[in-house]
């Protein structure tokens, strides 16, 4: 369940109570205060994006406007029961694409957890291929920073946004620089166990390798 609440200035509020209208919102308020008017619309199901899409356009190249998601825990009375709407959401919870900007965008920045937790997974993993040991070479994978910045790359693909596949893209090489180095410490100072099979097996790259990376990343998305 979300509130979704929206300040404008009042020569918008046609516009808003248009959107409104042609938004499946369970309960929807508007209320004006001079100058400036503020539009709430509660959902108890799936069906936001399209509203928060349409806010977006009409207020587009504005900044007098504000717009915000607001998860609801709870409400009462209990909104009233919908077999049709039911059906066709199902009750589920879709996160809008303004969520998951939010939570990708922050996996993808730099921070001093991102450096330990590289530095740390490159350790595990490179003691887990000298000792030909699955589990912790899957242990490393498990601790590794670089799908934040990974996802994020996709993210800002997938929605055109340039300088966000700019700053992840940056913070995806230096992840790789600092796990490259910290491995090569390793081995200077470790040595390498060249009879290692799990090591040695990821030497050898054909077909099924890629099928198999191409797999992961769907699967991932």
């Amino acid at each position: 369940m979300r509130l979704i609440e929206v300040t404008f200035p009042i020569k918008r509020i046609d516009g808003v109570r248009d959107a409104l209208e042609s938004a499946e919102a369970d309960h929807v308020r508007i209320e004006t205060h001079g100058e400036c008017a503020v539009a709430r619309a509660f959902f108890s199901t799936d069906g936001q994006q399209p509203l928060v899409d349409r806010l977006q356009e009409l207020f587009e190249g504005e900044t007098d406007w504000r717009l915000l998601v607001i998860p609801v825990e709870a409400t009462a009375p209990k909104p009233a029961s919908d077999e049709e709407k039911a059906k066709r959401h199902k009750q589920r919870e879709t996160a809008l694409r303004e969520e998951i900007y939010v939570d990708v965008a922050k996996g993808a920045d730099l921070s001093p957890n991102f450096f330990v937790l590289t530095v740390a997974s490159t350790i595990v993993a490179a003691i887990g291929l000298n000792a030909d040991n699955v589990a912790a070479i899957i242990g490393a994978m498990v601790i590794a920073p670089l799908l934040g910045p990974i996802l994020a790359v996709t993210l800002g693909s997938t929605l055109g946004d340039f300088s966000l596949i700019a700053r992840a893209g940056r913070n995806t090489g230096i992840g790789l620089l600092v796990g490259v180095g910290a491995a090569a410490a390793i081995g200077l100072a470790g040595g390498v166990n060249l009879d290692s099979g799990e090591l040695m097996n990821r030497t050898v790259v054909g077909l099924d390798s890629i099928a198999l990376a191409l797999a992961a990343g769907v699967a991932a998305e």
